[in-house]
This record gives structure tokens, C-alpha cells and sequence, in this order.
């Protein structure tokens, strides 16, 4: 089960309390260390992952929407109409 961020930051902060202790053996820091270290590395993955799709359809959005920025006369797909008054 993948955790949420929120989440990993609070186990980062219990695991900090419980390694102030100087009578913790060595072996059981870095295991607690390696352990959280791999959880945070692949949600940083997802993160960046999500951010680049994310760059991606916005980008995407940018140039469907750039045909419609200027009207459609502006491209020449139709004339632009012209004011001759009333006559």
C-alpha cells in the first residue's frame, strides 16, 4: 500500500523523536532510515510523474486553444465583417 505524503512526512517526524535516543543501536537506524528512505524516493517518482503529465495536457490545452485566441478571422477561416453603416 502506497502512503500518502502527509503521511510519510509524520513517520519522518516519529522516526526523528525515536532516533534522538543515543542508546538506540546503529543497526536499527539505518534500517529505519533505508526504510523510509525507499517509501519517500518512490513517491518522489510519482510526484515528478504526476507533475510532468500535468505539464503535459497543459500544453496540449495551450495549443488546441491557440486556433481560438484570435477569432476565427484571424486565421482567415472567414472574412471579417466589415460595418458599412445603415443603409
Amino acid at each position: 500500500m502506497e502512503m500518502k505524503l502527509y503521511q510519510l512526512a509524520d513517520q519522518y517526524r516519529n522516526a526523528l523523536k525515536l532516533l534522538a535516543d543515543p542508546d538506540l543501536p546503529a543497526e536499527a537506524v539505518t534500517q529505519t532510515l533505508e526504510g523510509l528512505a525507499g517509501e519517500l524516493g518512490a513517491k518522489a517518482w510519482n510526484v515528478a510523474a504526476a507533475v510532468l503529465q500535468m505539464e503535459g495536457e497543459a500544453e496540449l490545452i495551450r495549443r488546441a486553444a491557440k486556433p481560438w485566441s484570435g477569432g476565427p478571422w484571424r486565421y482567415g477561416a472567414i472574412s471579417k465583417p466589415r460595418w458599412n453603416g445603415w443603409r
